[in-house]
């Protein structure tokens, strides 16, 4: 079987810029992550938690609990966006009549949905606002 080696061999200073871009994925992509789950906060908030599918008032309940929230996960590999209200009606729910309430299916399908085709547009904004900001500073 035959193959092929190919080496790369290069002067370390010619490469310094892209050292540097590689050095600032990480925080770049925590920051990316971030901006992600903020502006995913407040869609599901406006758009499903106040008047379209459930209608709360405020942000937080009288606990002080947030009603949306968004956390990244361990080494920023994704974010999670969670809302205890659109939980408790996202399956359906038993009523006093003994009826069932269908589901109204608010984060596994309508904010996902919604997200999904948004989230163009919100990267698209990230790297206007923030990204190009940093390599220009590089």
């Amino acid at each position: 079987m035959a193959g092929v080696k190919l080496e790369f061999i290069s002067n370390p200073v010619e490469f310094l810029a892209m050292r540097k871009i590689a050095a600032i994925f990480p925080e770049i992509r925590a920051q990316m992550l971030g901006y992600i789950g903020t502006k995913g906060k407040s869609l599901l908030y406006f758009n499903f938690l106040r008047g379209q599918e459930l209608n709360y008032r405020g942000e937080t309940d009288r606990r002080g609990r947030k009603k949306v929230s968004y956390t990244i996960t361990k080494n920023a590999t994704a974010v999670k966006i969670r809302s205890y209200p659109a939980n408790l009606f996202e399956k359906g729910r038993k009523l006093r009549s003994g009826r069932m309430e269908p589901g109204k299916f608010i984060i596994s399908r309508k904010f996902k949905n919604e997200m999904n085709g948004g989230l163009q547009g919100i990267l698209d904004n990230f790297d206007r606002m923030y990204l190009q900001r940093k390599l220009d500073k590089i």
